[in-house]
């Protein structure tokens, strides 16, 4: 290897290093952890948007990025990455920023105004479902040329006028 290539190798990872945060470097381990916690804090999204109910998020490993799960993912363990090296205090704050992140897309996602038969309570949909029962039962009855008068009854004139002769 000559010196341009060792000049180009190092001008790289001085670029690299400039998208981490300050603390977290190619150098160790660090930027391994701070990747990992990137591919789960983007997981993590991907389950928020997913889940809508509150019972989804009772346990917050499950909307949250965890130690263990990044350490998990770059074969160190959690005491070694998190507690005992330089970069832990980088790699602690980043993991509290990201997860302040989900915190609050969590919440924007159980506040968000719900739409469906899912938003509805079970008595609710019962109710709905009894009077298009009736509903359904009623226009049966009817005969199939009251059926007819009814709908012409409800047409504008507009449409009156264009339909019939």
């Amino acid at each position: 290897m000559d010196v341009f290539e060792l000049l180009d190798k190092h001008h790289c990872n001085d670029k690299l290093d400039d998208k981490f945060p300050q603390g977290i470097s190619h150098g160790n381990s660090s930027a391994k952890t701070y990747i990992a916690m990137l591919d789960i804090f983007e997981a993590k999204k991907r389950y928020i948007k997913a889940h809508g109910k509150a019972s989804d998020y009772r346990s917050e490993k499950r909307y949250l990025v965890q130690r263990s799960e990044a350490c998990a993912i770059t074969n160190k363990t959690v005491q070694a990455t998190f507690n005992n090296n330089t970069y832990s205090v980088a790699l602690e704050r980043e993991r509290r920023v990201l997860n302040d992140r989900l915190k609050i897309l969590k919440n924007d996602r159980l506040i968000s105004k719900k739409d469906g038969v899912r938003s509805k309570t079970k008595n609710e949909i019962y109710k709905k479902s009894q009077s298009m029962k009736s509903q359904l039962e009623e226009m049966n009855q009817l005969k199939a040329r009251e059926q007819v008068e009814v709908a012409i009854s409800m047409m504008s004139p507009e449409a009156k006028r264009l339909l019939l002769p």
